[in-house]
């Protein structure tokens, strides 16, 4: 699995991406592998099919309530 590497956050408990479920998102911990011209790859943490946060990330915590308001894919 891939993601852009806008969508990784550092946290005091790692690096997390913000998992979507329904209106809500979930920070999930990380482990990366290789860094290649802005995408990331992830080792563990998040399988294919998973909805994650790309823009405005940082400023999310877990649990928070989001509106989807466009899909990049």
């Amino acid at each position: 699995v891939a993601v852009p590497e806008r969508a990784l956050i550092q946290r005091p408990a790692g690096v997390v991406v913000y998992r979507v479920i329904e209106d809500r998102v979930t920070a999930q911990l990380v482990t990366v592998g290789f860094k290649q011209e802005g995408v990331v790859e992830i080792v563990k943490g998040v399988e294919v099919g998973d909805s994650i946060v790309l823009e405005g990330a940082a400023w999310l915590t877990d649990g928070a309530k989001i509106s989807v308001v466009g899909s990049s894919l």
